[in-house]
């Protein structure tokens, strides 16, 4: 009895001792990538899928980015969004992220601007309605207990930031603001484990000049990594643990 009592105390002792020494270590989830990363003007973003859509829009194909001003226009006409003094101007690309869409010609960066030309912007208007950009990634059962995705997204006209189908805390509804600036969010729970769905659907209102539909996130996720040395601490304790159960039901 009291060599089993013992080895209960240094088991105990071990996990404690994990415990203390665990300091969290993450590992990215590499499917999240922020819209438009590391693409060049009308390049197609694969990583973010069109998956639902107003009539006459293709679904399940991926969107297209464009960063700088005279995509789509040879250089002569600024494409949307206008200059950077105007009220309907997106806020620019951020230094890891791109405005992204369904049609190239439609977005550009508001800081290359030359004051001296005029612009109207692009006269197609993407229709009206809800558009669904969808990413997707996969999970273990222990990563998903420990993932967050985090970072800062705009949208053209409203948007809702959805988990699994569920839809989150994190949307915008008050245009303009929700793409003159970048609104912040963190998830932390609603991850299962295997296959993850991130969904950022956005509202296009009707325009009359054009109102292109655009999508802006900037974000990153993660999940915690057990520390080495405290993993080693935890088997062992755990290990002890599991034969003191076998003996006592031996016993």
């Amino acid at each position: 009895m009291k060599h089993f009592k013992l080895t209960l105390l240094l088991a105990g002792l071990l996990l404690l001792g994990a415990q203390a020494l665990a300091s969290p270590v993450y590992a990215p989830i590499p499917a999240i990538v922020s819209t438009g990363a590391g693409l060049t003007q009308g390049a197609t973003d694969a990583s973010y899928l069109l998956i639902t859509a107003p009539f006459g829009v293709t679904i399940a194909s991926p969107v297209v980015t464009c960063d700088v001003i005279d995509c789509g226009s040879g250089g002569t006409t600024p494409a949307f969004p206008f200059w950077a003094n105007s009220p309907w101007a997106w806020t620019p690309d951020t230094a890891s992220s791109a405005w992204v869409g369904i049609q190239a010609i439609e977005y550009g960066n508001i800081n290359e601007k030359d004051p001296g030309v005029a612009g109207t912007g692009v006269t197609v208007q993407d229709p009206t309605g809800w558009y669904d950009f969808q990413i997707e990634f996969n999970l273990t059962a222990y990563q998903a207990a420990t993932a967050v995705i985090s970072g800062s997204w705009a949208v053209d006209n409203d948007g809702y930031i959805y988990l699994n189908g569920s839809q989150t805390p994190f949307f915008c509804d008050v245009s303009p603001s929700c793409y003159q600036t970048m609104t912040d969010f963190t998830l932390t729970s609603g991850f299962v484990a295997g296959v993850n769905y991130l969904d950022f659907k956005v509202y296009n209102w009707a325009g009359a000049t054009g109102n292109p539909v655009g999508l802006n996130v900037n974000m990153t996720g993660y999940y915690e990594v057990p520390e080495p040395a405290s993993a080693a601490l935890w088997g062992v304790g755990l290990a002890a643990l599991a034969i003191l159960h076998r003996r006592r039901r031996a016993s």
